[in-house]
């Protein structure tokens, strides 16, 4: 399920370039034992408009922690853009 999002138009001065982030829960249910754990995580996308249409130029997925292990992973200082 998506939790925040954010798109940044005109990224660098370019009317067709956009940057965004989309946080994520995702819900996960284990066929074995029917426990349910959660995982949650970013998008980091690029986009880019071509004949007026809005595309995917890249994504990037980041896991941020998971419920069931008690995971949580480290979050840089400017996700996926460096």
């Amino acid at each position: 399920m998506i939790l925040n999002t954010t798109v940044e138009l005109n990224y660098g001065g370019d009317a067709n370039t956009a940057r965004g982030r989309m946080f994520t829960c995702e819900l996960r249910q284990d066929r074995t034992n029917g426990h349910w754990t959660n995982a949650f995580g970013v998008y980091h996308d690029e986009y880019h408009r071509t004949d007026e249409r809005w595309w995917f130029a890249r994504r990037r997925y980041q896991s941020l922690a998971r419920t069931g292990r008690a995971e949580i992973f480290p979050f840089p200082q400017r996700p996926g853009f460096d």
